[in-house]
């Protein structure tokens, strides 16, 4: 598994001490089950950890920066999927 602590995160804070002003990273430690249909031995939502925290980019659930705050484009909240599609290349 990667470690964002070793990898991610330390790329993140670079980007930023040099400058760069469109940069975002959202970080979960887990993902649970939000459909309600799976659950632990104990009733709760079942956690996926590692590879699985891909669910929420592949719902479209993601939608704040590693701050908790949402991402804005011209002061709107935006999924991570509607601030790619708002990027070109040039």
């Amino acid at each position: 598994m990667v470690l964002a602590d070793k990898t991610a995160l330390p790329t993140y804070y670079r980007l930023l001490k040099a400058g760069a002003k469109d940069v975002h990273i959202t970080y979960y430690d887990h993902v649970q089950d939000r459909t309600g249909v799976y659950h632990d031995e104990d009733g709760r939502p079942t956690k996926y950890l590692g590879h699985c925290i891909w669910i929420n980019v592949y719902n479209d659930e993601t939608k704040t920066d590693i701050d908790g705050r949402y991402v804005l484009v011209d002061g709107r909240p935006v999924t991570l999927w509607q601030w790619v599609g708002l990027h070109r290349l040039s």
